[in-house]
C-alpha cells in the first residue's frame, strides 16, 4: 500500500470524530489558496469558481476532490490563447504534485456567454458555483430549469464517462475504493431519481453491490416505450480473428499502446465468454472510444450479475483493455436517445456484434432533431475542450502534436460537414478534401511523420491556428444559422 492511500484511509476513518473533522480540512483549504496565487500572476484569469460538493457542505476530505470553473478573458489572440494554456496547464500539473485533491479544471472564456444555455447542458448545474477569485458573471451563474430528462443525461453520462472508468481502474477493493465507487454511484441515482425519492440503496458490501446497483437504477430510469420488437432469430457466433476492428486509419499517427491493446481484445473476448458466457445477452464492437459494450439481460439475477462484474474487472485488469461498458439493451437504446446519438451511426457504419445476439439490427434510429440538438450542444463545448488539460500526463503541448489532436479536428469538421449538408462522412479522407480549399494547411499538419524539435513549436502553432478558424466557423453557426434551433433546445430541458 502507497503512502498516500494509507493517509487517506486515515482521514476516511477520522472525518466523523472531532477535532480530526476539522483539521482534515486544513490541506483543502491550503490547496485551494496555493492555487489560486498561482492563477493570480495570470491577468488573463478574471474568475476562478469552485463547483460540485466543495462548494457546499456535504463534501468529505480524502474522497471529495477541488472542481474549479475558471473564466478567462475573450478575444485573446491565437500565440496569447495557446502561451496561456500552455503556461498555466504546466503550472497545474506541478502544483498537483503536491496537492492532489486539486480536481478536474474547466477554462470558460467571456466569449462563451452568448452560448451559456447550451453549455449548461453539457458542463451541469452552475447554480452550485462559489466565487472564490476575481469578478462575478452572473450570465455563468444562471442554470436553465432542469427536468428529468435532462438529469437523466447526467446519470448516463457520469455513468459512462467516470463510474465505469473508476471501477475499472488498477484500484484495491478496500474499504477505501469502496467509499469512492459507493459515492459515484449514490450520484448517479442522484441524478436519476431527480425530483423523486427514488429507492433507497441498503450499504453495499462490495464494489459489485454498487455497480449493480447502478446499472439497475439506469435500467428502470430508461423509458421502455421506446423497445422495440425483438425478433426470435438471433445470431450467436464467436470471431476468430481480428477482423472484427476498425482498419486503423493510415494518416493518423497510432502509438504502440493503442496497437498493443488492440492485439488483446480478442483474448479479452474470449476470457469474458469462458468464465462468464452464459450472462452475456450480446457483445458489441463500439467504434466511438473503441470498446466493448456488454449487453445483459434486464433479468439477471443479482447473483449472475455479480459473476459477470466480477470476471469483466478482473479480465479489464489482466489484459490492460480499455475500459468496456456493461449494460441492458434497453440501456443503450436510452443511451442513443439521450447521451449520445451518433453511437447509432458509429454501431451501423462501423459496429461489430463480437458475440451474442445482434442487437445492432433492432436499434432505431434517432430522430434528426435529437442528432441536431446533440451536434449544436457539441460544437458549443468545443471551444471548452480545446482548454481542458490534456491527458495521460502529457503537455499541452505534446497534446497538440499527437493523434489526439487531429482527431479533435476531424470531430469538428464532421460538425461543420453535418451543419451544411445534414450528413455525416465515415471516413476522413474526404474530410481533407472537402475542406482543404478552405484550410491549405490541413493536409500538411496531417502529415503522420514526427516533427523534429525545431518543427514541433511551428507544428503546434499551426494546428491550434486551424482549430481556432474552424471553431470560428462553427461560432457562425450557433450564433446565426441555427439560432432557433438553439433556442428550441432550451425550451425542451
Amino acid at each position: 500500500m502507497r503512502i498516500r492511500d494509507a493517509v487517506r484511509i486515515a482521514v476516511v476513518f477520522t472525518n466523523p470524530l472531532w477535532p480530526f473533522s476539522l483539521l482534515n480540512k486544513i490541506p483543502y483549504r491550503i490547496a485551494l489558496r496555493a492555487f489560486i496565487m498561482r492563477c493570480a500572476r495570470y491577468p488573463h484569469i478574471k474568475s476562478i469558481y469552485i463547483r460540485h460538493s466543495f462548494a457546499g457542505n456535504n463534501w468529505l476530505p480524502a474522497l471529495s476532490d477541488i472542481d474549479m470553473t475558471i473564466i478567462i478573458e475573450g478575444g485573446l489572440t491565437h500565440k496569447v490563447e495557446l502561451a496561456f494554456l500552455n503556461s498555466f496547464w504546466k503550472t497545474y500539473g506541478k502544483i498537483k504534485k503536491f496537492f492532489p485533491m486539486l480536481g478536474e479544471i474547466t477554462i470558460l472564456s467571456t466569449d462563451d456567454l452568448e452560448k451559456w444555455p447550451l453549455l449548461s447542458r453539457k458542463i451541469g448545474q452552475s447554480d452550485c458555483w462559489k466565487l472564490v477569485y476575481g469578478n462575478s458573471w452572473p450570465a455563468f451563474e444562471r442554470t436553465p430549469c432542469r427536468n428529468p430528462r435532462q438529469m437523466l443525461y447526467y446519470a448516463y453520462a457520469f455513468y459512462y464517462e467516470y463510474l465505469s472508468k473508476k471501477f475499472f481502474s488498477d484500484g484495491v477493493p478496500g474499504h477505501l475504493f469502496l467509499k469512492e465507487i459507493n459515492r459515484a454511484t449514490q450520484k448517479v441515482a442522484t441524478y436519476v431519481c431527480y425530483g423523486s425519492h427514488g429507492p433507497a440503496q441498503q450499504a453495499p458490501k462490495t464494489i459489485y453491490d454498487c455497480f449493480s446497483f447502478a446499472i439497475r437504477m439506469l435500467h428502470e430510469a430508461s423509458p421502455g416505450s421506446r423497445q422495440p420488437k425483438l425478433s426470435e432469430n438471433t445470431v450467436a457466433f464467436i470471431p476468430e480473428n481480428e477482423d472484427f476492428f476498425i482498419p486503423i486509419k493510415k494518416h493518423i499517427p497510432t502509438d504502440a499502446l493503442f496497437m498493443d491493446h488492440r492485439k488483446k481484445v480478442p483474448d479479452f473476448v474470449q476470457y469474458l465468454l469462458r468464465y462468464a458466457g452464459s450472462e452475456i445477452l450480446s457483445m458489441l464492437f463500439l467504434p466511438n472510444g473503441n470498446r466493448i459494450y456488454i449487453v445483459i439481460d434486464s433479468a439477471l439475477s443479482e447473483e449472475r450479475a455479480h459473476k459477470l462484474i466480477t470476471v469483466v474487472r478482473k479480465g479489464v485488469l489482466n489484459y490492460r483493455v480499455f475500459y468496456p461498458f456493461i449494460g441492458t439493451a434497453q440501456m443503450l437504446r436510452e443511451s442513443i436517445v439521450t447521451y449520445n446519438p451518433l453511437w447509432y451511426y458509429y454501431l451501423m457504419h462501423k459496429g461489430k456484434v463480437v458475440y451474442g445476439r445482434d442487437i445492432i439490427s433492432e436499434l432505431c434510429p434517432p430522430d434528426g432533431n435529437t442528432l441536431d440538438q446533440h451536434l449544436l450542444i457539441k460544437a458549443a463545448y468545443a471551444p471548452i475542450r480545446l482548454r481542458n488539460y490534456p491527458q495521460n500526463n502529457i503537455s499541452y503541448m505534446q497534446w497538440l502534436l499527437g493523434p489526439s489532436a487531429y482527431y479533435y479536428i476531424e470531430e469538428l469538421l464532421q460538425m461543420k460537414l453535418f451543419f451544411e449538408t445534414g450528413y455525416l462522412e465515415t471516413s476522413s479522407q474526404p474530410l481533407i478534401e472537402r475542406y482543404e480549399k478552405y484550410y491549405p494547411e490541413l493536409r500538411r499538419i496531417s502529415d503522420p511523420a514526427i516533427p523534429s524539435d525545431f518543427e514541433a513549436a511551428a507544428l503546434a502553432n499551426e494546428r491550434f491556428s486551424l482549430i481556432k478558424a474552424v471553431l470560428k466557423d462553427l461560432d457562425v453557426v450557433l450564433t446565426q444559422e441555427r439560432s432557433q434551433e438553439a433556442k428550441n433546445i432550451i425550451m425542451s430541458f
